[in-house]
């Protein structure tokens, strides 16, 4: 069975993907990604036609605004969706999933455990603070993938950025871990759960 995920981004894939096949080993994903939160909201009429005919998740960030339900508001104008319709908010960004899973997360930067937050939603910015973990606690090559080069001013990312965190999502994350420090992370697991996959 095809089980469709509408993203912004490969972390935010890798993020579902391992969600999708934590519940189902043999559930086949389809990834549709939209290179961000506008173009995943221009599409969301064509993801709900696709939800009459196959299951999708789409997962987006919060970012700035208030609250999930209102994000989500803001986007289903119709309240009735399909039941294979599961749309999912990242509080704040897909980071502060990461940063949830304390112990693997400590493990893979070499920070102490201490210095990762028990509750990773409260981060105003998960990007920024993942970043600043790797600065000061990362090794060379940690930090040469994820931080900025000094020499680029305009990217806020280092080039090996999304490669290190999606491998660090495929081999590392521990979603059980995970959703004992980000709600919405378990709002998300709970609701798929409700899925036959």
């Amino acid at each position: 069975m095809y089980f469709f995920l509408a993203c912004e981004d490969p972390l935010a894939q890798a993020c579902g993907e391992r969600l999708l096949q934590h519940l189902a080993p043999d559930t086949l994903i389809k990834p549709i990604i939209t290179g961000g939160n506008g173009q995943l909201k221009k599409k969301l009429p064509n993801f709900i036609k696709l939800a009459h005919h196959a299951p999708i998740l789409l997962l987006t960030d919060l970012d700035k605004v208030i609250c999930a339900p209102a994000l989500i508001k803001d986007w289903l104008v119709e309240p009735n969706h399909p039941e294979q319709f599961y749309f999912r908010v990242a509080v704040r960004e897909t980071e502060s999933w990461l940063l949830a899973d304390r112990q693997g997360l400590s493990a893979w930067i070499n920070a102490p455990i201490n210095k990762i937050p028990l509750n990773s939603e409260l981060e105003q910015d998960p990007k920024k603070y993942l970043l600043d973990l790797v600065n000061r606690y990362g090794n060379r090559q940690l930090k040469e993938d994820l931080l900025p080069s000094p020499t680029n001013i305009t990217s806020k990312v280092g080039l090996g950025y999304n490669a290190r965190l999606t491998e660090f999502v495929r081999e590392n994350w521990c979603i059980e871990s995970a959703i004992e420090h980000s709600d919405s992370l378990a709002r998300a697991y709970k609701q798929l759960q409700k899925f036959k996959l």
